[in-house]
């Protein structure tokens, strides 16, 4: 304990100063202020509660972060459901969902957004073979690429091939399929806005096939 007035260490517990007789107060037990004992206060590392600090705010932005990515994994979810629940005017017998799957197989949706941030989903699937209405719709006299893309392996494998042969040989030869839908700005509405190849890429050719 030191006198208040002249700076001298007091050696003994008399009410004045031995040295210049000022008078002296007895102080308030230190683990008394701010209600800390002062073991608590002393045991902190310097710099820890900073790094608390950092810590906390990390943590606040790594919350923050997972949350943004939970948000946006449901937003896609729900823009994919918006499409598989809904029903084309023309092709109200089921939904989009059920008609696709139960069409191709490996079905599977994904959604995406362009650079003019438009949302797009996207079904991927496989088809045996070139749909005839990619080979020759309506007595058209051509093929869509991917026919003639296979009929060309077909033949480069087997030259011998007749060309029934040929045919059967696109009838059995598993293609992927892929079909987009671009949402409305308010994703309550979608259209039909990509065909895939085998179908000439006309929605015309694919929905009554995929209907049937």
């Amino acid at each position: 304990m030191f006198c208040p007035s002249c700076g001298v260490q007091l050696v003994s517990d008399k009410p004045f100063c031995t040295q210049c007789g000022a008078p002296v107060k007895a102080s308030a037990p230190a683990s008394v202020v701010a209600g800390v004992a002062p073991s608590s206060v002393l045991t902190v590392p310097p710099g820890t509660l900073r790094s608390g600090k950092k810590l906390l705010v990390l943590g606040t932005i790594v919350a923050l972060g997972l949350g943004a990515l939970v948000v946006r994994s449901q937003s896609k979810n729900s823009v994919i459901e918006t499409v598989r629940g809904g029903v084309f005017n023309d092709y109200n017998t089921t939904t989009v969902g059920k008609a696709f799957e139960g069409t191709f197989q490996d079905a599977k949706w994904s959604s995406f957004e362009t650079p003019k941030g438009e949302t797009v989903v996207q079904f991927d699937g496989t088809n045996k073979g070139v749909p005839p209405v990619g080979r020759a719709s309506e007595g058209q006299p051509f093929n869509s690429k991917t026919a003639v893309s296979i009929a060309s392996k077909c033949v480069a494998d087997h030259p011998k091939y007749t060309a029934a042969d040929v045919d059967n040989c696109i009838s059995n030869t598993v293609i992927p399929v892929q079909f987009q839908f671009t949402l409305s700005a308010d994703q309550k509405q979608f259209r039909l806005s990509y065909v895939d190849d085998a179908f000439f890429n006309n929605q015309k050719y694919a929905l009554p096939f995929i209907y049937k």
